[in-house]
C-alpha cells in the first residue's frame, strides 16, 4: 500500500480497470462512481479578481472527469458512512445558521460555522 499509480485517462474513461478495489487492493466486482475535474494551476490566481471570473475559467478549460473505480465492501461502506455524515452535519449546520437570528444567540452561529467546517474536513480525501 502507499504506492502510486498512474492509470491512462482513456482507460479509465472506458472503465477498462481490473477488478481490483483501488484502496485495498481485494479483488472485487463492484465499485463507486467518482468525479474529479483537472484544471490548470494558473486559474487559481484568477481568484483575485473574484469568484465569478474564478468558477468561470476553470468550467471553461477544466477537464471532468466521472468514472467507476473498483471497491471492496468496506471501502463503499466507509464512502457511505463519510456522505451521509457529511450531510447530516450540512444540515444541522444549515438549521444552526438560520436559528441563531431567531433565538439571537452567538453562540447557534459559532456552531453552525463549527458544523460546517467539520463537515469540510471529514469529506476531505485523505492526504
Amino acid at each position: 500500500m502507499g504506492d502510486d499509480v498512474t492509470v491512462p485517462i482513456n482507460q479509465l474513461l472506458a472503465r477498462a480497470l481490473p477488478p481490483v478495489c483501488a484502496k485495498t487492493g481485494e479483488p472485487t466486482k463492484r465499485g463507486v462512481v467518482c468525479e474529479w475535474a483537472d484544471v490548470p494551476r494558473w486559474t487559481y490566481a484568477l481568484i483575485l479578481f473574484g469568484l465569478f471570473p474564478f468558477l468561470a475559467v476553470q468550467l471553461a478549460v477544466g477537464t471532468r472527469v466521472k468514472t467507476k473505480l473498483p471497491a471492496s465492501g468496506a471501502v463503499r461502506l466507509r464512502r457511505g458512512l463519510v456522505v451521509a455524515g457529511v450531510g447530516t452535519a450540512a444540515v444541522v449546520a444549515l438549521v444552526l445558521f438560520f436559528a441563531a437570528p431567531i433565538a439571537s444567540s452567538v453562540a447557534l452561529g459559532v456552531a453552525s460555522v463549527v458544523f460546517l467546517a467539520v463537515a469540510r474536513w471529514a469529506a476531505a480525501p485523505p492526504a
